[in-house]
């Protein structure tokens, strides 16, 4: 199943004060209190002042029928070098959230490229997450850094993995068109 059709048209929704109580009740149920606040259960109002700290943007991933599928966001940016790191997470397991997310995140990242002076974006993920990537962390991503047994994850610790991918590599690759 390629990325584009009927079913995997999607938008990208920029996140508002509306949008805060929902987003905290996903990002707790399919990220855990580890995806964003290292552990820690945040409370609505704490939520609320953290939910934009340190990020540059940040959108929900919106197919056709408006079901928001996941979010994306840049945070820790350094405008001097040229380089932010990039979060997304997938919410729920309706049918074609997949293919929509995947494309969100594709816009996202062409929209971080043309909007922004970044050379390099960041990822970080846990190793079992990092194997979603597929072909694409052999053809656009390059590992970075791995920092062992670093992350709890599932009753068990897990590799910290840090991806990378350039401006240069990311405008040489199909997936730009997104």
């Amino acid at each position: 199943m390629g990325l584009d059709g009927p079913l995997t048209h999607v938008q990208l929704l920029p996140v508002g004060p509306q949008h805060e109580a929902q987003l905290r009740e996903q990002e707790l149920k399919y990220g855990g209190p580890e995806w964003r606040f290292g552990g820690q259960v945040p409370s609505p109002e704490e939520y609320h002042q953290r939910l934009w700290q340190g990020v540059v943007a940040q959108y929900l991933v919106v197919d056709a029928d408006e079901r928001v599928l996941g979010l994306v966001a840049c945070y820790q940016c350094d405008f001097v070098s040229g380089t932010a790191f990039l979060s997304a997470i997938r919410f729920g397991d309706q049918p074609n959230v997949d293919v929509g997310f995947i494309r969100g995140c594709l816009m996202f990242v062409s929209r971080l490229f043309n909007d922004f002076p970044f050379r390099k974006l960041y990822l970080e993920s846990a190793e079992s997450n990092s194997m979603r990537f597929g072909g694409g962390r052999s053809v656009l991503l390059e590992e970075e850094a791995r920092f062992r047994e670093r992350v709890w994850l599932n009753g068990r610790f897990e590799d910290l993995v840090v991806h990378s991918v350039s401006r240069d590599a990311w405008l040489a690759s199909r997936l730009s068109r997104y």
